[in-house]
């Protein structure tokens, strides 16, 4: 019985410091600031801490691998996709019922791609979000617009019983 209300106490504390982050990554968001995330770290770091962060609560195994080499990119193109990664790990510890989620950042000679995929549930992409979740389901729409922002292409692949894939791929031909 101990043991259990230690778990769940460590739960709650980890729950309580998720939503403080959050709520103080909203409020930087709101003002257009970077996410302290980025702050405090260049985009390959600031991606797999948020990923270690969000997936804490959840039974997921997280693994996160860096190719090429990494090289500051727009503030702006950080911050798109450091928030696509975030709301895609938030998606995949509310959603997908996965056991593994695999997260690759790829700095290639004139491109950076960031690809997700875990072995969840999965989903029908054509089905509309409003009629999968209760509350609307953004956050896949939220991540095209990123995309879109900033100029990336943004891919979806998702099937019941199949899991969930996205990439984002942003050229940065001269970016350095």
């Amino acid at each position: 019985m101990q043991q259990e209300m230690a778990e769940t106490m460590d739960w709650l504390d980890r729950a309580r410091t998720q939503a403080r982050t959050s709520l103080a990554d909203a409020r930087r968001s709101v003002w257009q600031l970077r996410p302290p995330d980025l702050e405090r770290n260049a985009l390959p770091d600031a991606i797999r801490e948020a990923m270690e962060r969000i997936l804490a609560a959840s039974p997921v195994e997280a693994e996160f691998e860096l190719l090429g080499e990494p090289r500051t990119l727009a503030a702006k193109t950080e911050i798109e996709l450091l928030r696509i990664a975030q709301e895609s790990f938030s998606n995949v510890s509310k959603y997908a019922q996965a056991a593994h989620v695999w997260t690759a950042l790829v700095y290639g000679s004139d491109t950076v791609t960031l690809s997700i995929k875990d072995d969840g549930v999965g989903f029908d992409p054509s089905v509309p979000p409003t009629s999968r979740f209760v509350g609307g389901g953004f956050g896949l729409t939220s991540m095209r617009e990123r995309a879109q922002l900033i100029g990336a292409k943004f891919k979806l692949n998702s099937a019941p019983g199949h899991g969930t894939y996205i990439s984002v791929t942003i050229p940065v031909v001269g970016e350095r």
